[in-house]
């Protein structure tokens, strides 16, 4: 982001969020909003109660809820949108790994999951952003210690859930996310391309700076004769002003360079005495836009001093919690939050929390004086994947499991496109509307969580999850069903059924337990109150 500035050479000193023509969500609302976008979860009934009462404030929850647990793997979840690693296949997989076909769904999670967890580890700690492109450390669960030439740095791994830092024992330069594993698995260069696309992935994801994106033209004959990947991208003036600065990034990566994408050692080890061939296949000193870079370590430091890495951290950001791409519109917002990002040392925490409290991210409605340009902000959101699997486990204690994958997180054994998510290859974007294939995927959810529920706490009254053991006694005609109906609304939705719903829901319990029994219209009211729009969208 650039300060334009006129007759000064400093940034104004004080900076002031433009104002938009947006209606605030109701503060209940909000704080289910800020539960599911920071832990992917549902706030209680007594955070509800403190917040409507006005006891307490949604940003004390904020700050809450940026230390919690739950922080750590909801940011993850969000960098996946954007970042893509997260695939179902690798190109190595189990059995060139020689470990069970089972565990393929685990293996490519962990993959994919190493440059997140590092970035998220960075926000969790409240370090400055740049560590994310610095570090000579990694994040590392039980599976990768074994199969990479990987050392904890405090304590081991007890298992595939649990992440610890590790570091690289293969003499790799420090370079944070680009000198994981799991980014350039994903991010793969077969030995033909020299690391150009590693080079525009890191230009892409880091500096929101897409070389694909670039109006290119040029003569086809003219190219007929050359040799396309050395003297096209040197001799043709459209080529060169993409490869002039693409090229000696791509240089400096030759240590991850592999002849062969398939083999577990060569994509597993860095490769120093490989350094020096990015300057003969490429005919180009290593560098980041002209400024002279040996390894991947020292390309990574200038960039992260590029202007460009601060302010697409913002725009990354500002993207995952408006739930939207930003717009010209957005200008003036991005640049107070950079500036703001800039002055509190690059902290994610910081920036996460500015965000939060901007009129985009907090807009319940548009006023009617809103722009067509106003018409992007998003007042109402959708579950992701992630988000419907872990409010539903958490209020009923039902989680989908199908050929030892978590149908939310996989499509080869799963639902995760289907459910609005990225596959990380063929899906990109994740799905910001309503659509066929949700609501059917919703359906199946919520039939298996009421059957589920239902049945548990029948069973266990003493210990209930989400029914009490008083409201599967009682029918729809009975004084204490409708406070009850109300009790389950709070707990699903976060609000209070308006008295024409609560009608409603009583007549379609009614009609199921006549048609069945008591405890199949709980199972089918439970199914419902899941499948409503109040549940899955916030």
């Amino acid at each position: 982001m650039i300060w334009l500035l006129a007759c000064t050479t400093s940034p104004p000193t004080e900076r002031v969020m433009p104002e938009r023509p947006l209606v605030p969500l109701e503060a209940g609302l909000l704080l289910r909003r800020v539960h599911l976008d920071l832990a992917g979860t549902l706030p209680s009934l007594a955070e509800l109660e403190a917040v409507r009462s006005g006891q307490e404030t949604v940003d004390l929850h904020v700050d809450a809820l940026l230390d919690s647990e739950r922080f750590s793997s909801r940011f993850q979840e969000l960098l996946a949108e954007q970042w893509l690693t997260q695939t179902d296949r690798t190109n190595i997989t189990v059995r060139e790994l020689g470990l069970d076909d089972e565990l393929q769904p685990t293996l490519a999670r962990s993959v994919g999951t190493e440059p997140l967890a590092l970035m998220a580890e960075v926000a969790d700690q409240d370090l400055a952003w740049t560590e994310t492109v610095t570090a000579d450390w990694t994040m590392a669960n039980s599976l990768l210690l074994e199969l990479w030439p990987l050392e904890p740095v405090d304590r081991s791994s007890t298992g595939i859930d649990d992440w610890v830092p590790a570091r690289y024992t293969d003499g790799r330069p420090p370079a944070g996310v680009a000198a994981t594993n799991g980014l350039w698995w994903r991010y793969s260069s077969n030995p033909n391309n020299y690391n150009r696309s590693r080079a525009a992935a890191l230009s892409r994801l880091l500096l929101c700076e897409d070389y694909l994106l670039r109006e290119v033209s040029f003569d086809a004959e003219k190219l007929a004769d050359l040799d396309p990947l050395v003297q096209a991208t040197k001799e043709v003036e459209s080529c060169r002003s993409c490869h002039v600065t693409l090229d000696p990034i791509a240089a400096a990566f030759f240590g991850f360079w592999s002849f062969d994408l398939y083999d577990p050692i060569e994509a597993s080890r860095y490769h120093p005495e490989r350094e020096h061939l990015g300057r003969h296949f490429l005919e180009t000193e290593p560098a980041w836009f002209g400024i002279p870079a040996e390894d991947p370590g020292a390309l990574l430091a200038e960039l992260s001093a590029d202007p460009r890495f601060a302010s697409c951290a913002v725009e990354r950001t500002a993207r995952a919690y408006w739930r939207r791409a930003p717009e010209l519109h957005d200008f003036e917002t991005l640049a107070v939050l950079e500036q703001d990002f800039l002055e509190e040392g690059q902290s994610m925490k910081a920036l996460i929390r500015r965000v939060l409290s901007t009129p985009e991210y907090r807009a319940g409605e548009l006023m009617d004086n809103a722009t067509p340009a106003e018409d992007s902000t998003r007042t109402l959101r959708v579950m992701s994947p992630d988000q419907l699997a872990a409010t539903t486990e958490q209020r009923t204690g039902f989680r989908w499991r199908r050929s030892n994958a978590d149908p939310m997180w996989n499509d080869e054994h799963g639902l995760r496109t289907l459910a609005g998510g990225v596959d990380g290859i063929q899906v990109s974007e994740a799905q910001q509307d309503p659509s066929l294939s949700r609501t059917l995927v919703i359906k199946r959810l919520a039939q298996g969580a009421a059957d589920f529920v239902v049945e548990h706490d029948t069973a266990n009254p003493n210990e209930p999850t989400l029914l009490q053991a008083e409201w599967l006694l009682i029918g729809s005609e009975d004084p204490s069903f409708e406070p009850a109906l109300q009790e389950l609304a709070l707990l699903l939705w976060s609000q209070t059924m308006s008295p024409e719903t609560a009608v409603e829901y009583a007549a379609f319990f009614t009609e199921i337990e006549q048609a069945s029994d008591r405890q199949q219209a709980w199972t089918s009211l439970v199914a419902a109150l899941i499948r409503d729009p109040k549940f899955w969208s916030y």
